[in-house]
């Protein structure tokens, strides 16, 4: 019955080619993460298996942000189950399991490649992978149960937003805690010599299996008394809709009309997109900040380029101009063009990414010393750079459109939106390494100005001459 209640709620289809290709893609990570430490770190394995743990509940724990409260509460599905005799207790641990599967096969994955390093020590490897497999449970019932109690005690009119507070809020905290823990760690090596003095699993496992079990009670109750009536607050406040009048539009352009109501009728969707590149602005500023001496890129202007191309990179509205967008499955046989449906999708995504330029761009000028002209010229930088970013995040959704089972779940973005993230850093870093090493006889501002208006260039003659790539 769980695989039926996987096909309905979390519409799975991966085969079993596809797991066995993450098994394979697993255990290489696995196996090439305790090659790099045990060939760069000159310390006993004992020594990180600690930050092997810490990284492994690290990733686990992003992951279980982004899914369980998707999954769990704003899940669109789950309604469609609810009319069939089936207890909500079971629909509650089907997903939850398969998240701790998922979890346990990257526990197995992390520890189990150290046996090909040290075998004498697979008896600790074993009870370190079960230890931070249980602390991973731990996080997931806690999630869940903070979850359920937004759901079921928020007031209804703002279900959404405490949704996203607690998921990107949360996010946000995992990452700067993360960063905060493994800089000093990987830059001073003695700190590995006191971790394994201070963790050591057979210690606390008692306590660990003591608060999983009381947990486990209080998500049992919790589940019992206030899941349903929650979901459904999370769904009228989806789905809910208020009669009123309905005024004509002025806007005449036809493609701008459907990709402006798209987004303004997605409230979600506006405000996680502001709140979010805000967000993004003041913490990779501060991480920058802090440790910008150890990424050993030098030059005039970096610390305010990197981070202001992270922010155009990050833009939810085009990173789901298609996964967001209903009506897609009606442009094919529609007499309009789909590649102009995707030019003002592209307009509208830098349209809203280009208030976050504008105000950090206001912040560097009220902040730091700048001449006219490098202040132009950063600005040029930031709206090519959000053009080119809005076009990417909306070209590989065209691409490769996700199905979503909540609205509130297009709100982290899709993968999508990671690589036009990698793919901008990657150009920027280029642009200042060329810089750098004086490869390129032009100073960083004009070379990445020079470059950004290149690449819209060429992004601007694919929509215009590219009819077979937008089947037209």
């Amino acid at each position: 019955m769980n695989r039926t209640l996987y096909k309905i709620l979390l519409r799975s289809k991966n085969s079993t080619i596809v797991w066995i290709s993450y098994v394979i893609v697993g255990g290489y990570m696995g196996y090439l993460l305790w090659y790099l430490w045990s060939r760069y770190i000159s310390e006993p394995v004992s020594s990180y298996r600690m930050l092997v743990s810490f990284l492994v509940i690290w990733l686990c724990t992003i992951a279980a942000i982004y899914q369980i409260p998707d999954q769990l509460c704003t899940n669109r599905y789950i309604k469609n189950v609810l009319c069939y005799p089936i207890s909500h207790k079971i629909i509650v641990s089907a997903i939850l399991v398969r998240i701790a599967v998922i979890q346990f096969g990257i526990c197995f994955m992390a520890f189990g490649s150290q046996f090909l390093f040290s075998p004498q020590q697979g008896k600790d490897a074993l009870l370190a992978g079960i230890t931070c497999w249980l602390l991973v449970c731990i996080g997931d019932m806690a999630i869940a149960l903070i979850s359920i109690i937004i759901s079921r005690f928020s007031p209804v009119s703002f279900e959404g937003y405490g949704f996203i507070s607690f998921q990107y809020g949360s996010f946000l905290a995992v990452v700067i805690l993360a960063v905060r823990a493994i800089v000093p760690i990987l830059s001073q090596t003695d700190i590995l010599l006191q971790m394994r003095e201070i963790w050591r699993p057979e210690k606390y496992l008692f306590s660990i299996l003591l608060s999983f079990f009381m947990l486990m009670i209080c998500l049992g109750i919790a589940i019992k008394y206030w899941y349903i009536r929650g979901y459904l607050n999370v769904q009228n406040f989806q789905y809910g809709s208020v009669g009123k009048e309905i005024k004509p539009t002025r806007i005449k352009n036809p493609y701008w009309l459907i990709e402006w109501k798209r987004v303004t009728r997605n409230k979600e969707l506006v405000f996680f997109s502001n709140i979010k590149n805000l967000l993004t602005i003041v913490v990779l500023s501060i991480l920058l900040f802090q440790n910008f001496g150890q990424f050993r890129l030098e030059g005039v202007y970096v610390m305010e380029m990197l981070p202001l191309v992270s922010c155009c990179a990050v833009n939810t509205i085009s990173s789901t101009a298609y996964s967001g967008d209903m009506n897609r499955f009606y442009y094919a046989f529609l007499p309009i063009s789909e590649r102009k449906i995707f030019l003002w999708k592209t307009v509208q995504g830098f349209f809203f990414g280009e208030s976050t330029v504008l105000l950090f761009w206001i912040g560097i000028i009220l902040f730091r010393s700048i001449p006219v002209v490098d202040a132009c010229l950063l600005l040029a930088y930031g709206s090519l750079m959000n053009y080119a970013c809005s076009w990417m995040g909306g070209f590989l959704d065209y691409k490769a459109p996700r199905m979503a089972n909540s609205t509130n779940e297009l709100l982290h973005g899709n993968t999508g939106k990671i690589i036009v993230l990698l793919v901008s850093i990657a150009l920027t870093v280029m642009e200042i390494y060329l810089t750098d090493k004086q490869i390129i006889s032009v100073s960083l501002l004009p070379f990445a100005v020079i470059t950004s208006i290149c690449v819209v260039m060429i992004e601007v003659s694919c929509c215009m001459f590219g009819k077979e790539v937008f089947h037209d």
